[in-house]
């Protein structure tokens, strides 16, 4: 038939058929057929695109920084997009290529004015430093920006391949970046010295401790011997005086008893005195010869001749000479025999 046509779109592209301005049928990977003379077709990609920005910003403290990366998103309603971007098909079922480019630059330039305002509120430092969090803080914004929602787009990932400052001031922060680190590497080594210092310190201090403790230690075995030694002192003091004390007493004990035995002695040499006296007073006013007589009653023969020679020498100044016969001198000499 005149004008009847066929059309069949891949999964990946979503077909608008409207006819008199209504839309009859829509979907993606569906194919029909249409009357050309009356029929408008458009076609929208729901694929995974990519839209590349480059631009400048400034931050916080007025410095310029050189943003570059990509977004990635697709079409998550394409009639809402059909609405406002031109994706119908000519005659020749072929779709106007510069709309997916006006798309992404639309893209581009909302993504321009997000990263420039979260710039703005960063110092370049730390800005430069913030890649990930601000490209995630991009997206965020993005997703609930007005233009992306109206033309049906979700966000998929934004990425920022470079944040970059001037070449000048690359240089600079560059060098203060080195000096940075080189002052980093010598407070490094500084905190080594002083951590070396301090372990050095820590096992000085560790054994002065130990010293100290053997030292006390020392002292307290010293004060414990010599504690034991004045104990040991005072045990044998306290026996030495227990001891003295005894002997002072045994010998005063002994004092006493030779005393008692003097005092004895003494009473029983009186009393044998007082005896003796007793007996030989009757005897006093006799005559010695007479008494000597009566004595030699009861001598041996040895103890009157021994008595007759004590008598000769009671008068010896009155004797001229005095013979002793042999026989008398061997009688006088011989010991007498016991019975």
């Amino acid at each position: 038939m005149l004008g009847l046509r066929h059309i069949k779109a891949p999964p990946t592209l979503w077909l608008l058929h409207y006819r008199s301005g209504r839309l009859v049928r829509q979907g993606a990977g569906i194919s029909f057929f249409y009357f050309a003379p009356s029929a408008v077709l458009a076609a929208v990609p729901v694929n995974v695109q990519e839209a590349d920005f480059v631009f400048s910003a400034l931050s916080s403290d007025f410095q310029e920084i050189s943003v570059q990366g990509s977004v990635h998103f697709r079409i998550d309603r394409p009639e809402e997009c059909a609405q406002h971007l031109d994706f119908a098909l000519d005659e020749r079922g072929r779709s106007n290529p510069e709309t997916l480019e006006q798309l992404r630059n639309r893209l581009a330039g909302a993504v321009q004015v997000v990263a420039a305002e979260a710039l703005q509120r960063l110092p370049l430092l730390q800005a430069l430093q913030q890649a990930q969090p601000l490209a995630a803080a991009i997206q965020q914004q993005l997703q609930a920006d007005g233009e992306v929602q109206k033309l049906g787009l979700e966000i998929l990932t934004v990425q920022l391949v470079s944040l970059r400052p001037t070449p000048d001031m690359g240089r600079a922060l560059e060098a203060s970046a080195r000096e940075a680190q080189l002052q980093a590497a010598d407070e490094a080594i500084h905190q080594r010295r002083l951590a070396t210092v301090a372990s050095e310190r820590a096992i000085r201090e560790s054994e002065l401790d130990t010293e100290a403790a053997v030292q006390e230690k020392e002292r307290q075995l010293q004060q414990q011997r010599q504690q034991m030694a004045a104990e040991e002192q005072e045990s044998t003091n306290r026996l030495r005086a227990q001891q003295l004390q005894a002997d002072r007493q045994l010998e005063a004990e002994r004092q006493e008893l030779v005393q008692l035995q003097t005092a004895n002695s003494r009473t029983r040499a009186e009393a044998e005195a007082y005896r003796l006296e007793a007996l030989l007073r009757p005897l006093a006013g006799l005559d010695s010869r007479l008494v000597q007589a009566l004595v030699a009653g009861n001598m041996s023969s040895e103890q009157l001749i021994a008595q007759a020679f004590g008598g000769l020498a009671e008068q010896a100044q009155q004797i001229g000479s005095l013979n002793i016969s042999p026989e008398l001198l061997a009688s006088l000499t011989q010991a007498p025999k016991r019975k």
